[in-house]
């Protein structure tokens, strides 16, 4: 008998490859969005030592630029937080997509893989039959060689 081939051999390569990159730009995102919530955390804290800084100003004469300052400050960095913020409901977006991409991704190479496991057990028992189609005939031949009493 032959050896077995399997016909969508070359795809299932190619879908194997395809999963491996999709698994890549998944955790290549969560990385990106990781950054954005660190990032985040790092500007909330500044935002908290600002409104530390203020509170303890509080009641004590501060200069006026020096005020001016921390008004500035602060809307610069409520911006800045915005910003974060939307990056980072953009970068958790796109993790979901990547995410549903890599799993789509998987049940293709299952699939492929499943029907490639049915093909090879097919095979196997085709193979099995021929064997034992031509173990029926030696024997059925070696009895007629046999003289008869």
């Amino acid at each position: 008998m032959h050896q077995f081939h399997f016909g969508l051999e070359t795809l299932l390569r190619i879908r194997r490859r395809q999963l491996e990159q999709a698994q890549e730009e998944f955790v290549r995102q969560q990385q990106a969005v990781i950054r954005c919530e660190s990032e985040l955390e790092r500007q909330h804290a500044d935002q908290a030592h600002l409104e530390e800084e203020v509170r303890a100003s509080e009641g004590r004469e501060v200069e006026v630029a020096r005020a001016r300052n921390y008004r500035e400050y602060g809307r610069r960095l409520a911006a800045r937080l915005l910003e974060t913020q939307e990056r980072l409901s953009a970068a958790k977006a796109e993790l979901e997509k990547r995410r549903l991409q890599w799993m789509e991704a998987q049940q293709t190479v299952k699939t492929l893989e499943a029907l490639r496991e049915r093909r090879y057990t097919e095979y196997l028992k085709e193979a099995r039959r021929e064997e034992q189609n031509w173990l029926d005939e030696v024997a059925l031949a070696f009895r007629k060689a046999l003289p008869k009493h």
